[in-house]
């Protein structure tokens, strides 16, 4: 089952470090709140950036509102965790995908979107070990 915590355990869990998910997709909107400043000129990039940016601000988000922290285990195999995927439900995982296709068109032109995957790929990891859902 899910660590049910409310909010001010979460707060506490945020400050004292157990929340690494939430961490890595707070730098990762910083990040590209950083690439669509260096992105204003060419139309094309800027915009792929602003889709990466909705994106990555969508699972910071869904992340807060769901209080995800380092000790949240669905409690679901890994085969039912998949068919979730595929029917929608773990959507965070989508919108680390669009962020990583979204740091990849812009790698080209700008080459600190690299962090990005720094950054997404153990994000992606903890939400995958975790089985988030919802």
């Amino acid at each position: 089952m899910p660590a049910n915590v409310n909010f001010r355990e979460w707060k506490h869990f945020f400050i004292t470090g157990k929340t690494k998910g939430v961490y890595l997709a707070l730098l990762a909107f910083a990040v590209f709140a950083i690439l669509i400043l260096y992105n204003r000129e060419n139309l094309f990039f800027f915009t792929v950036i602003q889709v990466g940016s909705f994106a990555s601000f969508g699972v910071l988000v869904d992340l807060i509102s769901h209080l995800f922290n380092d000790r949240y285990q669905s409690g679901i195999p890994f085969d039912q965790w998949v068919r979730r995927f595929k029917s929608g439900r773990t959507h965070d995982i989508y919108g680390i995908i669009v962020q990583i296709v979204a740091s990849a068109i812009d790698l080209v032109e700008f080459h600190l979107a690299f962090v990005l995957w720094i950054l997404l790929l153990p994000e992606a990891y903890m939400i995958v070990k975790a089985r988030f859902y919802h």
